[in-house]
């Protein structure tokens, strides 16, 4: 059965059927996946300087996990494309898919804010 584009980015029914229902625990592996995918986006970048392909695949195998555990498809695609170039020390095409991966973690944050899942910024003044 064909899913809709927004299915893609995420699964809502998917993630919080996992969850049991749970949106307390929702907005906890939202907040850790949203602070977490960062940091292993800028460790997969670091490693690119020293070309260890073995350790990109690694990292991006970490990244399509994470992404799987958030319902989050067209994430967990590109992860999966990450970790199978660097499997093949195809780093330029890493590099490529890697900015993907960050538009697109955008526009899943764009659909978590639209869905409620993300706090309002609170007002500086």
């Amino acid at each position: 059965m064909p899913t809709n584009r927004e299915d893609n980015i995420f699964d809502q029914a998917n993630f919080m059927n996992r969850l049991l229902g749970d949106e307390e625990l929702a907005q906890e592996v939202i907040a850790i996946f949203l602070d977490d995918i960062p940091l292993q986006i800028a460790a997969i970048r670091e490693t690119m300087q020293h070309e260890d392909a073995a350790r990109i695949k690694h990292q991006a195998h970490n990244l399509k996990g994470a992404s799987a555990n958030m319902s989050a498809g067209v994430l967990r695609e590109l992860a999966f494309q990450i970790e199978t170039a660097a499997k093949t020390n195809h780093l330029e095409q890493v590099k490529s898919l890697l900015n993907q991966f960050e538009n697109q973690l955008e526009i899943l944050k764009t659909t978590l804010n639209n869905l409620g899942y993300l706090a309002a910024p609170e007002d500086s003044q």
